[in-house]
């Protein structure tokens, strides 16, 4: 598998619950650009990108995708660097921030996804799953870990490419 088929791989389940929650469309196109550390973009489907950023404010001056970093490598010292579940978040950080930014241009609350526990008035965050909130298998290790989008103040976990509905 490519790196760009590896990274398109990863964002499916985030392209998923963008559509089915915000109804937008986004996708993970290759753009390669080693001296800035480009590996690819997320932009919204159907615009051809042509000037990547790497933070969301950016989108609103001159850019029209958001930059992600290619795949990194598990080394010695750090052999969680790589993984799918790390690369998944890492994606996940860059389809969150375009769909706020495209929710917002089109006047619509752009807190997503919304934190279904707290009535949607914060988006929920992509992290690695937390063991304390994990149900699914609690003794999965770091090798069981999964990419999931968690509440950064109670208990909701809900993995990546499962959200059905925009709102609660």
């Amino acid at each position: 598998m490519s790196e760009i088929e590896h990274l398109q791989a990863r964002g499916e389940a985030l392209i998923r619950d963008a559509s089915a929650t915000a109804g937008v469309r986004v996708v993970v196109s290759e753009w390669v650009d080693s001296e800035v550390g480009i590996g690819a973009v997320v932009h919204e489907m159907g615009l051809r990108p042509v000037s990547p950023v790497w933070d969301a404010h950016g989108l609103l001056d001159i850019g029209d995708s958001l930059a992600i970093h290619p795949a990194s490598r598990p080394t010695k010292y750090f052999p969680e660097k790589g993984s799918d579940t790390e690369l998944t978040t890492s994606i996940a950080d860059a389809v969150q921030m375009l769909v706020q930014i495209l929710l917002w241009e089109r006047g619509i609350d752009p807190t997503w996804p919304a934190c279904p526990e707290h009535g949607g008035r914060h988006p929920l965050l992509a992290r690695h799953a937390s063991p304390h909130r994990t149900t699914e298998d609690e003794s999965a290790g770091p090798s069981g870990a999964s990419a999931r989008w968690e509440c950064p103040e109670g208990v909701t976990s809900i993995e990546i490419g499962a959200l059905e509905t925009a709102a609660p």
